[in-house]
């Protein structure tokens, strides 16, 4: 559903801010990074610059003078930030004052009673919830599964969501995309609960509590329309999801697909006969005659390029971390940098390799191959072989099912016979050892 893709997608713009955030932001007076430990500002603590913390409970009792940028597990907010509010944790609870805006990436928000909010509230979330007696003085944009707005809001509401219910105050427009109750959300038994607040139970689609009120424009895009009191909004408009259709292709847009997928195969397998051609025939050569260890490690290297990326990924957050705690920002952007370029990297080679080179290895190698035996004569030129074995191997993938199971071979092949290259290259087995003459008979005289 495009409610649940958008959510996740500003989610993860909003995680790459604050990530970002930290990395650009100048050295702050209190940067407190404790893995695994209690972090807590209490009562008469007053931070007198911005805030920078980390660790797994993050409290703040006392007053922060400046903006708290905060990433644990469980983040409450007591007492006082007089400056922005900037939070990616499980779940973050506010029930003191935030003066500027509060922008939160989390599982569960909750925002309860006498929580004030000086100006706008920005959160990605699984749940958010305001509770009566709650305010936020200007805008609410919201990305979640689902959202309780019994507080009071002064201004506009907006974003997406599976299911919203409106029970307090909001003083301007209402302007939502909710989904219904046959759409595909991912139900609240699908996420672990967190232990520090209980999640309501919102139903999806919109509803509209009698005691609601909305004192702008109520504007909602919805699989179906849904019910609204006429004491809590006199200006209603609904707008019907549109309904995505799946455009069936027809055998001129198939042929146009592959017609396009022979002619980037070509390009990239008339460039490797060209530019590296002992390389290609070798990798063809290996596929062909040990086509089983090709398949084997061809496994092997796919494991190796996922766990390789789960590594970049670990490795790059703990040196992060370790720099950010030493207060090494520049150092700190330096590792993420090289780490996300690592990753694409790393990414993007595996899937032009897999979804190009490996397929014009394997239609060299099949029209190797046919021509074999049909006609030897024509190994004479690299390229008509190629050729051959492109159109082959193009019309055989675009089979439905049997296709896919080709180019999933394929790649394996490909991969395998890439790994078996790079082994035979770094590790070369030793040469055979050149045998003695044989030693002349004892009796023999040697030669004057």
């Amino acid at each position: 559903m495009q409610v649940a893709r958008w959510s996740r997608k500003a989610g993860a713009i909003l995680s790459l801010l604050f990530l970002l955030g930290l990395i650009v932001a100048p050295s702050a007076h209190a940067f407190d990074l404790r893995q695994g430990e209690q972090l807590v500002i209490g009562a008469n603590e007053v931070v007198d610059d911005d805030l920078y913390a980390a660790g797994q409970s993050i409290m703040i009792d006392g007053i922060v003078r400046g903006d708290a940028i905060l990433a644990g597990q469980v983040i409450t907010i007591n007492g006082t930030v007089e400056g922005n509010l900037t939070a990616a944790a499980q779940t973050v609870i506010i029930h003191g004052t935030v003066r500027d805006s509060a922008r939160i990436a989390a599982q569960a928000v909750l925002v309860e009673s006498p929580a004030q909010i000086g100006r706008d509230l920005v959160t990605f979330a699984y749940s958010l919830e305001t509770r009566p007696g709650s305010a936020i003085g200007r805008d609410t944009g919201i990305g979640a599964y689902q959202a309780l707005l019994a507080g009071v809001i002064n201004r506009n509401v907006r974003g997406g969501m599976q299911g919203l219910s409106v029970q307090g105050t909001v003083g301007g427009n209402v302007d939502v995309t909710v989904g219904g109750p046959t759409a595909n959300g991912a139900p609240q038994s699908a996420m672990a609960p967190p232990q520090s607040v209980v999640i309501p139970g919102v139903p999806p689609g919109l509803t509209i509590g009698n005691s609601a009120k909305i004192g702008g424009t109520l504007t909602y895009t919805a699989p179906q329309s849904y019910p609204v009191p006429p004491q809590v909004a006199t200006n209603v408009t609904y707008q019907p999801a549109p309904v995505a259709e799946r455009p069936v292709a027809g055998p001129s847009t198939i042929l146009a697909d592959n017609v396009r997928r022979l002619v980037a195969l070509a390009i990239v397998g008339l460039l490797l006969l060209w530019l590296v051609p002992g390389w290609t025939r070798r990798l063809a050569d290996t596929a062909e005659t040990r086509p089983w260890p090709s398949l084997g490690w061809g496994m092997v290297a796919t494991v190796a390029v996922v766990a390789a990326a789960i590594g970049i990924l670990i490795a790059t957050g703990f040196l992060a971390a370790a720099l950010g705690a030493s207060t090494l920002f520049g150092l700190m952007a330096l590792v993420i940098g090289w780490g996300l370029v690592s990753e694409v990297t790393l990414i993007l080679g595996a899937i032009v390799f897999t979804g190009y080179i490996a397929q014009a290895i394997a239609s060299y190698w099949g029209g190797s191959f046919l021509l074999q035996r049909l006609q030897p004569q024509w190994l004479e030129h690299r390229v008509v072989p190629f050729l051959i074995g492109l159109v082959i191997f193009v019309a055989l993938t675009a089979i439905p099912v049997v296709g896919g199971i080709i180019g999933f071979v394929v790649a394996l092949l490909g991969l395998g016979a890439a790994w078996i290259w790079a082994g035979e290259t770094l590790h070369p087995a030793p040469a055979a050892a050149t045998p003695l003459p044989p030693a002349a008979p004892a009796d023999q005289p040697l030669a004057a």
